[in-house]
């Protein structure tokens, strides 16, 4: 095969041209991801900050002291929330829901389950009724309620993202936050060319 020497140069300038490219591109992509999970860290750092939960709780009743449940929903930030929605629901599919306009900062706003809720728990938890309950055994049977009843939330922060934290407790973002943010190519910073998409 007639292989001309002057062509060897050419094609190793080519081949460091290629592998100088690809190390360039896989350092933009790592970069790119790791100014996505600051950008991501920044946009949950009022977001962890607010939880939702049941506790037991005890009231006075037609039998003395009686097992009830509070739906507790916190911001435990510096700065307010906003459109806060809280639902409840019981192992039966059974919900009941609170809405709050704002919840200040370093707040814990605490509601009281509805009768409807409560009596699935107990039935769901085989709590006798109609007795005479002291009061170990009814915070006990308050601690049972709170296990069957899960609870989720959604509310914006201070820079109008929106967030849910599921009945599993698991924080996500609300699919029409991260849709409305322009996002880069990957190849930006490897090119600079700064473009973005939708």
């Amino acid at each position: 095969m007639d292989v001309r020497m002057g062509d060897v140069p050419t094609w190793i300038a080519m081949c460091g041209a290629i592998v100088a490219a690809w190390r360039a591109n896989s350092i933009a992509r790592i970069e790119e991801q790791r100014d996505k999970d600051s950008a991501r860290r920044d946009r949950e750092r009022q977001a962890v900050q607010v939880s939702a939960w049941v506790e037991g709780s005890t009231m006075q009743g037609s039998y003395g002291l009686e097992a009830t449940c509070v739906v507790c929903v916190c911001n435990r930030s510096d700065q307010p929330v906003y459109a806060v929605d809280i639902t409840v629901k019981d192992s039966v599919g059974t919900s009941q829901r609170h809405q709050l306009a704002v919840l200040p900062p370093r707040v814990t706003e605490r509601f009281l389950i509805s009768e409807q809720l409560r009596n699935n728990a107990i039935l769901h938890v085989d709590i006798p009724r109609g007795q005479q309950r002291n009061a170990s055994f009814a915070q006990d049977d308050a601690r049972r309620l709170a296990q069957d009843l899960r609870v989720e939330v959604s509310f914006r922060d201070v820079s109008n993202n929106t967030w849910r934290r599921g009945l599993d407790g698991a924080l996500v973002e609300a699919p029409e936050t991260t849709a409305a943010r322009p996002r880069r190519f990957w190849f930006t910073r490897a090119w600079g060319a700064g473009r973005t998409g939708s």
